[in-house]
């Protein structure tokens, strides 16, 4: 679903409903209309800034009385653009873009060289840290046991 154009009614908004609450109840019957196409939740339906700008430019008591939106899918999230902003077309491009960005190779560093491809210096450095092993018994909390080993003695100290 790459976007869908919707002319959501809120003429319920002004029907028997205090002067004071009609633009917060335009916001919940555009939530509700979109659950009905959409059939997500309130958290997965992001109300853009533009739109809500749009319900409260003649106050709270004043809603419009219907408003034209562009819906637009992004990682299992529903965004809620103004019909032909210039939001909901960058919101697009940005997705086109990311896609382009994944394609992009990472160059090796140490952290992403895996034990065989490091070199021998780094493998000494790693191999002289200290080991933990955990010894438990039945009905007892269990004793951890550090142990250091160097390749010089090829001893094991315990601590």
């Amino acid at each position: 679903m790459p976007s869908d154009n919707y002319i959501i009614p809120l003429t319920k908004a002004h029907d028997d409903k205090p002067r004071t609450k009609r633009a917060n109840v335009a916001v919940r019957l555009i939530y509700d209309f979109l659950y009905k196409h959409t059939r997500k939740e309130k958290k997965d339906i992001l109300i853009t800034e533009e739109v809500n700008n749009y319900i409260w430019k003649n106050s709270i008591q004043n809603p419009p009385r219907k408003v034209a939106v562009t819906l637009k899918k992004k990682d299992e999230k529903y965004y809620v653009f103004l019909k032909d902003s210039e939001n909901s077309k960058k919101f697009s491009v940005e997705k086109k873009e990311d896609k382009k960005k994944v394609k992009e190779t990472k160059p090796k560093t140490e952290e992403n060289i895996t034990k065989d491809e490091k070199p021998k210096e780094i493998v000494a450095k790693t191999e002289d840290k200290p080991k933990a092993e955990v010894h438990k018994t039945k009905d007892e909390k269990p004793k951890v046991k550090v142990t250091k080993v160097s390749e010089k003695d090829n001893v094991k100290k315990t601590e």
